[in-house]
């Protein structure tokens, strides 16, 4: 009989997967934003995914830079996503209150909880888009209003890992109970995100610094 994988379960066994990928180290789950140099090798030549630890992949992975869009349809809707979408979308952000959930508990900000229990997701999808413009050309006002973003939410991580602005307060008592995490709560769901777009997937590949780690022992 085939044991149940709970969604717990399964976030837990990716995120180890993913520091063992692309960490010779593996730590306590951290995030930290500083400037070292990747010690993965090739990092640049790697996919969308790192998954040369995995015993379930079936595919070789393409690098990311392997392939060039020449002029055209799409090679003109990716100026336009560097160059309107992308920003325009950190605006319109920052004018819902995304970041304001962080600045509040990192004490700069006296603006109540904004937006639904998965908005700090919204943050890392965000950074992912910034981490794939990057693979393909330096785009410095990009990375440097991502690097800023970066260091607010990691500023608010509490001493035993934990990141996640909604369950703070009153809302502390509902954290990682199963009736939540795993029906309506998207804590998992936004460490998911975070993982895929504020960690070494994405944002290292993109410039060889570990932007925002996040780690599993």
């Amino acid at each position: 009989m085939r044991s149940k994988l709970t969604r717990r379960r399964f976030m837990m066994l990716a995120a180890t997967a993913a520091a063992a990928g692309s960490s010779a180290k593996h730590a306590r789950a951290v995030g930290l934003l500083t400037g070292e140099e990747s010690s993965t090798p090739n990092w640049r030549n790697q996919g969308v995914l790192n998954l040369t630890n995995s015993p379930y992949a079936k595919l070789k992975n393409i690098a990311v830079s392997a392939v060039t869009i020449e002029e055209g349809f799409w090679s003109r809707r990716r100026v336009t996503n560097v160059q309107s979408s992308i920003p325009s979308m950190h605006d319109e952000l920052v004018s819902h209150g995304r970041m304001t959930n962080f600045e509040r508990l990192k004490g700069t900000s006296n603006e109540p909880q904004k937006g639904p229990v998965y908005s700090d997701s919204d943050i890392y999808k965000w950074l992912e888009a910034v981490g794939f413009a990057l693979q393909t050309d330096g785009h410095l006002p990009l990375r440097q209003t991502a690097d800023g973003m970066i260091r607010e939410v990691v500023s608010i991580q509490e001493p035993n890992g934990y990141l996640n602005t909604y369950y703070q307060g009153d809302k502390a008592k509902l954290r990682m109970v199963p009736e939540t995490t795993q029906m309506t709560g998207h804590e998992l769901y936004n460490l998911g995100h975070m993982l895929q777009g504020g960690s070494r997937t994405t944002a290292q590949r993109a410039t060889g610094r570990c932007s925002m780690r996040v780690c599993a022992s």
